[in-house]
């Protein structure tokens, strides 16, 4: 068996550290929120991390979601920051991510873990939306959805992923003119407000949607 050459620890001792601030915030302020993607399967396989687990990813239904936007920035350590869909490169995609901001940490987890680390630790937060229990309903909130993926293609071709050159190439020129007619978003952090507008109608709604951001048939509704 050969040696192994890095410990990925440290990078998830530092991520550790950026979910229990994130809890706290919930705990505090009854927000619900659940453990999703490889970090539900890490905490009932392993007891903890997925061994080669970088990162922790929770959902929070949207109006729980929208009301810890409004209060994060005053919740923070000065250490950490918070950052919505569209506000960075970190983020060009509708997810919001709580980062460790210390100045270096990344160069020094990886001389600690052997690793080439890139971005800081963070943890990304997922939003589950409502949608209408309509059928006329539902379908006006599928075309709504689909027109904001296609604007949001135009600026992030590379997120259609699964998709040929053509297909994409197509989706921006598409995305281009629907987004100025329609939409006019200036920039990502604009057409993120756009989707908290569309996806707030429901907000209040029995039945939410698992997020998608590539293709809308991989939705899947969740309750």
């Amino acid at each position: 068996m050969s040696e192994l050459k890095y410990n990925i620890r440290p990078l998830q001792e530092a991520v550790l550290r950026v979910f229990k601030e994130f809890a706290k915030i919930c705990e505090r302020h009854g927000l619900k929120y659940y453990a999703a993607y490889g970090t539900a399967l890490g905490a009932i396989r392993h007891k903890g991390f997925i061994p080669w687990d970088d990162d922790q990813d929770v959902a929070m239904p949207r109006s729980d979601y929208a009301r810890f936007a409004q209060i994060v920035s005053k919740e923070l350590p000065d250490d950490m920051r918070f950052l919505r869909g569209g506000e960075s490169f970190y983020s060009p995609v509708y997810f919001g991510r709580m980062l460790d901001g210390r100045e270096g940490v990344s160069e020094e987890l990886s001389r600690v873990t052997k690793l080439d680390i890139q971005d800081p630790p963070f943890v990304d937060i997922f939003v589950l939306d409502g949608i209408p229990d309509n059928v006329l309903m539902f379908r006006k909130w599928v075309r709504e959805r689909q027109l904001w993926r296609m604007c949001q293609l135009w600026r992030y071709p590379y997120t259609g992923q699964g998709s040929t050159t053509l297909n994409r190439f197509f989706a921006k020129i598409g995305g281009f003119i629907f987004n100025w007619r329609y939409r006019r978003t200036i920039n990502n952090a604009d057409m993120m407000q756009v989707w908290d507008e569309i996806a707030g109608r429901w907000s209040n709604s029995e039945h939410v949607v698992e997020p998608s951001f590539f293709r809308m048939k991989e939705s899947r509704i969740l309750s």
